[in-house]
């Protein structure tokens, strides 16, 4: 993601006028990037304060997706965290949640296109082995976990 002065040095070579808006549109995209970064790298972590504190203030809609999964998750890892929030997450079933993961393309770079974010398909397989465990389904909790350090050699190496 360019600087501010390198947009404006784009803007000036291909002639753009509103540079004040391509930097404002920038300086938007960086913090949604940021945010995502922080709460990838808090689940990594398992993090589940610092995952609930970072939901608490955020606010963009754009990021609706990502709040969701990571909402879903501290239900199922960290019910007392998830008490912050007002209600469980807005979907019926993490089978819906998957397929907004997968749909949701207005965020994704083309190569992602038709499988989803990696990282967001990560804490799905997470949340499903969670969810085995408990329910005493160990060879399903192992293949989600297999499934989840798969996906997550996927993710690209600038999110770690």
């Amino acid at each position: 993601m360019p600087s501010d002065s390198e947009i404006e040095q784009i803007c000036l070579r291909v002639g753009v006028q509103d540079v004040e808006g391509l930097t404002q549109l920038c300086s938007l995209h960086r913090e949604r990037l940021s945010q995502k970064v922080a709460l990838w790298r808090a689940f990594v972590h398992q993090d589940t304060h610092g995952v609930g504190r970072l939901l608490a203030n955020l606010t963009d809609e754009a990021l609706l997706v990502d709040a969701l999964c990571y909402q879903t998750w501290l239900f199922t890892v960290a019910p007392d965290v998830a008490c912050t929030f007002t209600q469980p997450p807005a979907v019926a079933s993490l089978a819906e949640l998957h397929s907004l993961v997968v749909t949701a393309r207005s965020y994704l770079p083309k190569s992602m296109l038709g499988r989803g974010d990696i990282r967001l398909l990560v804490v799905l397989a997470v949340i499903e082995a969670d969810l085995a465990t408990t329910r005493g389904r160990h060879t399903a909790a192992t293949y989600w976990r297999d499934r989840a350090q798969e996906l997550r050699l996927q993710v690209p190496r600038y999110w770690v």
